[in-house]
């Protein structure tokens, strides 16, 4: 995901959206909005 641009921050956010999801919850929209968010691709 860093390759996208995505932080320490963010890091947080999508474990959070993971953990949501292996209990069972739907998180297909949030996971939207944070990809969303990150649309450009960076290189090292």
């Amino acid at each position: 995901m860093t390759r996208y641009g995505m932080q320490e921050s963010e890091m947080g956010e999508l474990a959070a959206l993971m953990k949501a999801e292996l209990e069972g919850k739907l998180v297909k929209d949030e996971v939207l909005r944070l990809r969303n968010r990150f649309t450009d691709i960076h290189f090292s």
